[in-house]
């Protein structure tokens, strides 16, 4: 198994397509792109853009999603 996840990993691109696919040179411009909102890496974000955030050596930061059960998500409409 985890050989098979290694193999995977290695045909994967960083922008998380397969490699053959996105760096082929036919695929140029067929793809598109859009910005998304990643709410965790917001809140890392308001962390360490304070002014008087200093990093310590090693640290990493994780999240951990807190909402309320008493709070549930709206249904997502999907794009026609």
């Amino acid at each position: 198994m985890t050989f098979a996840y290694t193999l995977y990993l290695a045909g994967m691109c960083s922008c998380g397509h397969p490699v053959k696919i996105c760096q082929h040179p036919d695929n140029d411009g067929w793809f598109e792109a859009a910005t998304v909102i990643c709410n965790a890496q917001a809140e890392i974000d308001r962390i360490t853009g304070e002014e008087k955030y200093k990093r310590e050596p090693g640290e990493r930061f994780v999240t951990s999603y807190i909402r309320p059960a008493d709070k549930p998500l709206r249904a997502l409409t999907p794009d026609p």
